[in-house]
């Protein structure tokens, strides 16, 4: 075209960007796009965004957004859904925030977007707001909103809420995604027979059970101790369904066969897998016989890990230290520091007020650090007094006098979270605290505790399941994850 005199224009950019197969060729379009001049930068640069995206490179993409003089309503959907698909919700979030300051429209497309960033932060503030907004706008009874908010009410632990819109929806417009995420949230809150019912539910309306679904389902059963109906749902997904059972399918039914003690069938059925087992469904045995404290099979299953992935700490995150084989466990670091291996630290964050707050064990960086560390002693003594609390020191992971473990306990990272949640909120409102790692025996133990004596609902996800911490001192999981 350029050699007989023919100049590109937008359309021509934007089917070339749609079949780029390659990011070098993309950004050699790029640079293209700078030299032609009389382009529409508003259309060209929205589908320079989405190229760029499609390749998992939001820092090229944020930097052709940039560069668009006047951004529309395609640039910012496009760069906010980028950002999302690359697990940066807080991003997309800010991008959102700047186009409700601009004089765009906010559309059903921009609001389902920001809902899944606030799904992917578990920041309900965030997605009630936004919720709110679609409301104000008209758009509540929009299929795509509805399902959005449904969604994301379900992934931030609001069941209420969620069901609530979910009831409020013609059946014809809930999405698959909606029905599985209501399943599957149902299932990470110990509340089997609500999954299972609404499954079956789904079923009489005519929905077809997805890949996505059953593995819902199944993740639900191995979470309310229903083993045999999780290996129901893997026969009948295939028999029945047409279903292939993947490996998500596999390290759940994986799950549900160790965490109810059957860790031979368990190890069996990963190796009777039809595609090569990856580290997640040896690291589901691993947690599994750690519960059980089947000692070889830790070993076992913990080497299997670190020979697929030399980045991995199976043994030096507790399972040693947790039988006090405190030699393994430093020969364990030794090896970790000579590999240059880092081992992610537990983090909790507690969002309030729009600002996340983020703690480690121990952490003194907060700026209410003196506040928060006398609240979690004043809650600790009055669960010593009112509730027996014993801090059960098998879940201290140092190697120090018996008499400094209970300490170490204390400040474990969800504390510091809810405490600070305490001191910083309204009386009674509800807790909402994310954790990257499992929650502890102990910190489960007293978390029971200071729900009861805080008289708050206390929610936190860890990287298993939802527990929902109710005033009375009982949670979701029924002491079973």
């Amino acid at each position: 075209m350029r050699s007989i005199g023919v100049w590109p224009n937008e359309r021509t950019f934007l089917t070339i960007f749609e079949r780029v197969r390659h990011i070098e060729d993309g950004k050699r379009l790029a640079e293209k796009v700078k030299e032609q001049q009389g382009l529409d930068l508003s259309i060209v640069g929205a589908a320079l965004v989405t190229m760029f995206c499609r390749f998992s490179s939001v820092s090229d993409a944020r930097d052709a957004f940039d560069k668009i003089p006047e951004k529309g309503i395609p640039a910012y959907t496009a760069m906010m859904a980028g950002y999302v698909n690359e697990k940066k919700p807080k991003e997309a979030i800010e991008l959102y925030h700047a186009l409700q300051q601009s004089n765009l429209p906010v559309t059903n497309t921009v609001l389902a977007i920001v809902l899944g960033a606030c799904s992917n932060l578990v920041d309900s503030d965030e997605g009630r707001a936004a919720h709110y907004t679609a409301i104000e706008l008209g758009l509540q009874d929009d299929p795509v909103v509805q399902n959005a908010v449904a969604t994301m009410y379900a992934k931030c632990g609001g069941l209420e809420e969620a069901r609530a819109v979910f009831d409020a929806m013609e059946i014809r417009n809930v999405d698959a995604l909606t029905w599985s995420s209501l399943i599957g949230v149902y299932g990470s809150q110990g509340k089997t027979d609500e999954s299972l019912r609404l499954a079956r539910r789904m079923q009489h309306e005519g929905m077809i059970l997805d890949g996505n679904c059953f593995a819902n389902l199944i993740f639900s059963c191995a979470n309310g101790r229903r083993d045999a109906e999780a290996c129901r749902f893997f026969m009948d997904m295939r028999s029945d369904y047409g279903v292939v059972p993947g490996k998500e399918h596999f390290g759940c039914l994986v799950d549900a066969v160790g965490r109810a003690g059957h860790l031979k069938d368990a190890e069996d059925l990963i190796k009777a897998m039809p595609m090569q087992p990856d580290e997640h469904v040896w690291s589901v045995l691993f947690a599994s016989a750690q519960l059980h404290g089947d000692a070889q099979r830790i070993q076992r299953s913990a080497e299997i890990m670190m020979k697929m992935n030399p980045q991995l700490d199976p043994l030096g995150t507790g399972a040693n230290r947790t039988a006090a084989r405190w030699e393994e466990a430093r020969k364990v670091r030794e090896l970790m520091r000579k590999r240059g291996i880092k081992k992610e630290p537990g983090k909790s964050m507690i969002t309030i007020n729009n600002v996340v707050h983020s703690f480690m064990a121990r952490d003194r960086s907060h700026i209410h650090t003196k506040e928060i560390y006398a609240e979690v002693d004043r809650i600790t003594e009055i669960c010593k007094k009112e509730e027996n609390y014993i801090p059960d020191t098998r879940y201290v992971l140092h190697d120090v006098p018996e008499d400094q473990k209970p300490k170490l306990l204390y400040y474990h990272s969800e504390r510091l979270a809810m405490a600070y949640g305490h001191i910083a909120t309204p009386p009674g409102s509800a807790l909402r605290v994310i954790k990257n790692l499992r929650v502890c025996g102990d910190c489960h133990t007293i978390s029971k505790m200071w729900a009861k004596i805080m008289q708050r609902e206390i929610i936190v996800r860890d990287n298993r399941r939802f527990h929902h911490f109710a005033k009375d001192g009982t949670c979701s999981c029924g002491d079973y994850w």
